[in-house]
Parts: structure tokens; C-alpha cells; sequence
């Protein structure tokens, strides 16, 4: 997948994790304080960054849960200069050094996982939007 791919997927998946966990979210939430807005963007980024919208869960280790179906999605990331860049700067990570395994072949799981994990900062102004949707629609 391309970079926009990666996108419009990541955001279907924050959609569908913001619908199916909105009550459980909203508990004990005031949405007019603008603390506790900010408090839930961030609360919604973190349980997607470690749970399935980016494969990052410890007992799960990966979005596809196959090595060849990571490597379709990834491979056109590891093409992209410009994100190869951001991935270094946000994370310090190097590819392909950070996905190489010990056997010298490339853990393409891993690279999917560091690749939706680096994306999910980049849709920041969605997640507030669908927050705001969920909002207005309460």
C-alpha cells in the first residue's frame, strides 16, 4: 500500500474502534472541559497505537498476523523517501536495519506494525473530527 492507502485504512479502522468503544470511552468524560477533550483524543491515539488498529498488541504482534500479507502492504512503504525520513526522525528508526531479522531476512510484520503506528500521528485532525461527531451525536 501507498502512503494514502495506509491512510484511508488507518482511518477506517479508528472509525470502527471509536463506534464499537464509545461507551466505554465517554465514561466519566466532560466533553465542554477542553482538558477532558484532549484527554480522550489522546486516550483514543493510545488505545489505537497498542490494540488492533495498528497490530502493536503484546499477545498479537502484528496488524495481518501474515508475514506475506505485511509484506504486501509495506513493501511500497520501503520505496518512499519521504517517509523513510519521518519514520527516522519520529521514531529513530532505520530501515531496513530496524526490520532485518537476525537471519538477514526482513521481518515484514514489524514493518507493517512501526509503518501504522508512524501513520496514526499523521491522521491526528480525523480522530478529533470523529470525536466531535460522537460528540454532537450523544
Amino acid at each position: 500500500m501507498n502512503r494514502e492507502e495506509y491512510i484511508a485504512n488507518l482511518q477506517e479502522d479508528v472509525t470502527e474502534f471509536i463506534d464499537e468503544n464509545w461507551e466505554y470511552l465517554q465514561d466519566d468524560w466532560d466533553f465542554r472541559d477542553e482538558d477532558d477533550y484532549r484527554d480522550m483524543v489522546y486516550r483514543v491515539i493510545e488505545e489505537c497505537y497498542y490494540g488492533r488498529v495498528t497490530g502493536n498488541e503484546p499477545l498479537v504482534g502484528s496488524y495481518y498476523c501474515n508475514s506475506y500479507k505485511a509484506m504486501e502492504a509495506a513493501i511500497d512503504m520501503l520505496k518512499d523517501d519521504d517517509f523513510l525520513i519521518t519514520i527516522k526522525e519520529q521514531n529513530g528508526y532505520s530501515f531496513p536495519q530496524e526490520i532485518t531479522k537476525n537471519d538477514g531476512t526482513i521481518d515484514w510484520e514489524r514493518a507493517d506494525v512501526i509503518i501504522r503506528c508512524t501513520l496514526l500521528y499523521d491522521i491526528y485532525d480525523f480522530i478529533c473530527g470523529k470525536i466531535k461527531e460522537k460528540i454532537d451525536e450523544s
